[in-house]
């Protein structure tokens, strides 16, 4: 069987195209990612995710309203807390930490809510709580630290204060 110059030059083209998309697969194959810069990548990634939850966790998603520094006073009888509200307006939806130690706390919380202004509120010390139910015991430890929380108006009012 003898081949026209025609089917001839089909093959040729034929060859090239092959040929052709033969170096274009392999040169893809050379310009794969290596494993190390996906790694690298996936960790950024995670690295992110957790800087914008703990901008979140630590109010970075705060709305329009301005903290107030609250005028409280704090004493401890040895049994019971004295909380004393020396502002000019009430708190509401209070919320008192004792000895909590950081960002994610897991401090003893007792919740109220409202304190009258230019009033003292009286709280049992055992009345403090941790979120898995454990109760503050003044007699086995010692309260460093009190964190008072609270709305005011359209604000959320602060106080810390710490024994020695």
């Amino acid at each position: 069987m003898t081949l026209s110059d025609q089917d001839k030059q089909r093959i040729r083209e034929e060859e090239k195209e092959r040929l052709k998309i033969r170096e274009q697969l392999q040169s893809k194959q050379k310009r794969k990612i290596p494993k190390w810069a996906s790694i690298g990548c996936g960790g950024l990634l995670l690295l992110i995710i957790i800087i914008v939850i703990i901008a979140i966790a630590s109010g970075g998603n705060k709305n329009t309203s301005k903290d107030i520094t609250l005028n409280a006073a704090v004493r401890f009888t040895g049994t019971q807390f004295i909380i004393q509200n020396n502002d000019s307006f009430e708190w509401d939806n209070v919320q008192l930490e004792l000895n909590s130690p950081g960002i994610f706390s897991n401090g003893y919380i007792y919740t109220e809510s409202v304190i009258p202004a230019n009033t003292q509120d009286i709280i049992g010390a055992m009345q403090f709580a941790k979120s898995d139910g454990t109760r503050f015991d003044p007699f086995a430890t010692k309260p460093m630290q009190m964190n008072i929380s609270c709305d005011v108006d359209s604000n959320r009012g602060y106080y810390t204060g710490t024994w020695k």
